[in-house]
């Protein structure tokens, strides 16, 4: 029997971009099968049913026979048991972890995709789930997954591409719970840096705008300044965990030669992204299917900037197999600015005009003396000039299209 076609791909995080990775090798790149391994035929039939997967099977054995792409559903401890089965029967492949990030699940299909077909290990949102681990309940799913990439690296020695997604996001998390977010965030990328550095493996860190924190510089360069707040304000610990992820990253280039690459993300967003740790349009859009109030925070006159998902992942693609974007750091994001109010507008509008916008403090919403940044928009002159990048959906185009896909019934989903 041929061996399965698989390429050396990691993504790790599948969340809201790594589930989109995900689905564009689904729609472009693969030309065979997809096939679930794990406990569970139901759920994994629930994927199947989706178009997700071709075919469902409980032994390693039987999943890989003709299998192009395996996803493997299982709890994190079971993961262990399953490694050396698949270390022995897949001569090559690809490893994808889903450690428990907080980020939304599959938003999209992306319009690009890369050539690579790929192994999932964790509880991947093909299976038809839009929870992380985090939300599961188990409290351990980050810690386990975390080992797993460190004590196999068998595994890691497969591996020439890197997406490192996972982290701890969103506001409301990020102010409830600093501590998680702090260590989740730095100790997951130490870990990542690690391994590839011992291959020499590619590496794609995502970041965040937050880390340009209160510059009075806008639209935000890559080479500008952080101006951040006091270490008192938990608010800013987001922020500070990711930029020692970038400086992390871009030592193991200069010190290294590690090759990696960081993108700055800039309020990137789709269908299935989910508003409850504080993202705003998910959280208008139900609140407006749910005949409102829609709840705005602060005064609303703070600006953002909102991306397809689907320009985002292809942008990501396309920077991790250019040579020159090597040691740099990259935004990527919509130059398109609108206030909260405006956002909410707009929302309101397309749904019910007779809904009521509410504005609530930010003391009530986070925590007393809460700071948020007025404006948040990038300069995208470094990512156009190196890889061509310009988002193809404006802001009304993607509203129409969140809000197209929260109204059908869940079973209609895709």
């Amino acid at each position: 029997m041929a061996p399965p076609r698989f390429q050396r791909l990691v993504i790790y995080g599948v969340g809201l971009l790594g589930g989109s990775l995900g689905m564009a090798v689904r729609r472009r790149a693969m030309a065979g099968r997809i096939v679930g391994l794990g406990r569970s035929l139901e759920r994994l039939e629930r994927a199947r049913q989706l178009g997700a997967i071709d075919e469902c099977h409980t032994t390693p054995q039987a999943a890989l026979a003709g299998a192009d792409a395996l996803v493997l559903a299982l709890p994190p401890r079971q993961i262990r048991e399953r490694l050396a089965d698949l270390a022995e029967l897949i001569p090559a492949g690809a490893f994808v972890t889903d450690v428990g990030s907080v980020k939304a699940r599959i938003v999209a299909r992306a319009e690009e995709a890369l050539p690579e077909a790929l192994l999932f290990i964790g509880s991947h949102p093909m299976a038809g789930s839009e929870k992380s681990g985090a939300e599961h309940g188990r409290s351990d799913f980050y810690e386990d997954h975390a080992c797993i990439l460190e004590e196999n690296e068998t595994f890691a020695a497969w591996v020439n591409l890197v997406f490192h997604l996972a982290a701890a996001v969103g506001v409301q998390l990020i102010v409830k719970r600093p501590v998680h977010t702090i260590e989740t965030n730095i100790h997951g990328t130490e870990q990542v840096l690690r391994l590839a550095a011992k291959r020499g493996t590619r590496v794609l860190i995502t970041s965040t705008s937050e880390v340009y924190g209160k510059s009075p510089h806008v639209p935000f360069r890559e080479d500008d300044d952080m101006v951040l707040g006091p270490t008192t304000k938990a608010r800013w610990s987001y922020a500070c965990s990711k930029a020692i992820d970038e400086f992390l990253a871009l030592s193991y280039w200069r010190e290294q030669q590690l090759p990696t690459t960081v993108v700055r993300l800039f309020n990137t967003v789709g269908p299935r992204q989910v508003g409850r740790y504080g993202m705003v349009i998910p959280r208008f859009v139900d609140q407006a299917l749910s005949g409102g109030p829609i709840c705005v925070y602060g005064d609303g006159e703070q600006t953002r900037c909102f991306c397809d998902v689907s320009d985002v992942v292809a942008a990501m693609a396309k920077l991790l197999s250019c040579d020159e974007a090597r040691g740099q750091v990259f935004n990527l994001g919509s130059d398109e600015e609108v206030s909260i109010n405006e956002l909410a507008e707009r929302i309101r509008s397309r749904i019910d005009p007779g809904l009521e916008i509410r504005h609530v403090p930010y003391s009530e919403a986070y925590e007393e003396g809460f700071e948020d940044l007025r404006r948040r928009v990038p300069d995208l002159s470094r990512a156009r000039k190196r890889i061509g990048f310009k988002p193809s959906r404006d802001l009304d185009a993607i509203l129409d299209r969140i809000i197209a896909w929260r109204r059908q019934p869940p079973e209609a989903r895709s």
